[in-house]
């Protein structure tokens, strides 16, 4: 189950009306009403009830009840008492959907995960009729690119928010100093004022950490990637707090950082694992460099895992088990979490207050061939 960290709650005032005077149940109506249409509903279907909707986007029932009760007015609803709400009519919203803004660096491999690898189905099944639009960072002038971005939809009432995958922090300020609702997926520094869905990294490095002490590793060799984040801290804490479990002064972490490019990745590999200090087990930030480990250890003649064992903490994609050994991993539910950052999202476009601003969801060593 998700959990929040300790301190990370933000307060943001709950508002009743936005600046254009538009109440939060008239909000809710037009939402409702996208979602008509655009979650495939019939005419005679069943509506969700007042305490699902009121739960599914963190409102209090009187507002559900007066949204689905302007709904009812104009014939789009009918309430059968005893029996529950019913749709009697579908026609197009009398407005455009509300746009939600995905962002996105410029790495071509965040955009095709976020597509195909759960992320954007998640978003989609929490927050229902919106119009989605990924927009890719530029390499500079960040926040010049967003502010063009925003002006209109802003100006316009349009924007609902914005979900922010893995961008710098650049990003995550713009979006905080202009208070646009805006969920981070992944890791938001507390400074930031951002709410966060991501896996409980200090968890995942404990746990890796008490698995390969246990089977007697003593030397482990942590390649993060060149960019860190209090994500990674995360991380190096929870392996160091691993280090507790084995027999005092025995066990070493070396940790690394590596640009995820195979002409830099392969030669700091080399050096690592034909060292006279090698790590007996490395643990490596992303697939990739799980993977690269794999091959550098085969080509310097390492058996795999007697001479070296290897974990990814990464995103626990395919590749992990397309190749032979495959690789132990912890667990990465993308749509798990696109579900639970739309949840939030959808909250703070309200103008509500979420119980839980920062989400960290529990993960499993799912273990293979490697270790």
């Amino acid at each position: 189950m998700p959990k929040s960290r300790a301190g990370s709650r933000l307060s943001r005032p709950a508002e009743e009306t936005n600046a254009r005077g538009t109440t939060t149940a008239h909000r809710l109506a037009e939402r409702l009403e996208s979602e008509l249409s655009a979650k495939g509903y019939m005419i005679g279907d069943r509506f969700p009830s007042v305490r699902d909707l009121s739960r599914h986007y963190g409102v209090s029932p009187i507002t559900v009840h007066r949204a689905v009760q302007h709904l009812t007015k104009r014939g789009l609803l009918e309430s059968q008492q005893g029996a529950g709400t019913f749709v009697r009519q579908i026609i197009a919203p009398s407005r455009s959907l509300p746009k939600l803004f995905v962002v996105l660096p410029s790495d071509p491999e965040i955009r095709r995960r976020f597509i195909f690898g759960g992320l954007q189905a998640g978003l989609l099944e929490a927050l229902g009729g919106v119009s989605m639009q990924i927009n890719t960072l530029p390499a500079a002038d960040i926040s010049s690119f967003l502010g063009r971005l925003c002006e209109q939809e802003v100006g316009g009432g349009a924007l609902m928010g914005a979900i922010l995958v893995r961008v710098p922090r650049e990003a995550r300020l713009f979006f905080a100093r202009r208070r646009v609702p805006a969920v981070v997926i992944g890791h938001a520094d507390q400074q930031d004022a951002l709410s966060y869905v991501d896996r409980d990294q200090r968890a995942i490095g404990r746990t890796v950490g008490e698995y390969l002490f246990g089977k007697g590793h003593r030397s482990i060799g942590l390649i993060m990637l060149d960019t860190w984040t209090d994500s990674d801290n995360q991380v190096n804490l929870g392996l160091y707090d691993a280090m507790k479990s084995a027999p005092p002064g025995s066990a070493t972490v070396i940790c690394q950082s590596a640009s995820e490019d195979p002409e830099l990745l392969t030669p700091l590999l080399e050096r690592l694992l034909s060292g006279l200090h090698r790590p007996s087990a490395v643990v490596a930030r992303s697939d990739r460099i799980a993977v690269a480990a794999l091959a550098t250890a085969r080509r310097l003649g390492l058996k795999i895992p007697e001479q070296l064992a290897v974990v990814s903490i990464g995103q626990n994609g395919p590749t992990l088990t397309e190749i032979s050994p495959a690789i132990t991993a912890m667990t990465n539910d993308d749509e798990k979490r696109g579900r639970v950052a739309g949840r939030l999202l959808s909250e703070l476009s309200f103008g509500q207050t979420p119980a839980q601003l920062c989400v960290e969801i529990e993960t499993e060593l799912v273990v293979r061939e490697s270790t």
